[in-house]
């Protein structure tokens, strides 16, 4: 089997999301800080909205647009197919990763202090400090 016939296998034992990510040309990143307290519950709108003023509300409030070498690292970051069946109950956002194609069309993922999620709160992965460090240190 040749090389592109052995990638194809991968990318569709993998599932959807990897398919989707070849697809992908830049992720546009919006990050608050994740012990940031907040009198209700954060929606992926909310985190991008706040974290889009400009001048941002507070220094920790970021915006990253990200592609190149970066990206691919972004995608292996997420670990997107670990995500697993949940409960559809929405979360505190904190981060929303917006997946951009050449087409304009978005893929969106949001998580929490504590789980990484899709927008309907459908499928869920849980996240650990390392994955908490990787944005709370990202500097673009």
């Amino acid at each position: 089997m040749n090389t592109r016939g052995i990638l194809l296998v991968a990318l569709l034992i993998c599932g959807p999301s990897y398919v989707e990510a070849a697809s992908w040309k830049r992720a546009d990143v919006y990050y608050l800080p994740w012990e940031l307290e907040v009198r209700a519950r954060l929606s992926p709108e909310r985190v991008r909205a706040l974290a889009s003023v400009n001048p941002p509300l507070r220094s920790t409030y970021r915006v990253y647009r990200v592609s190149g070498d970066r990206f691919t690292h972004l995608v292996q970051v997420l670990d997107l197919s670990r995500l697993h069946k949940a409960d559809g109950r929405p979360e505190d956002a904190r981060l929303v990763v917006d997946f951009v194609g050449d087409s304009g069309r978005q893929t969106t993922y949001y998580a929490s202090r504590f789980n990484l999620c899709t927008p309907d709160s459908l499928k869920k992965r849980p996240i650990d400090n390392a994955f908490r460090d990787y944005f709370r240190d990202l500097h673009l």
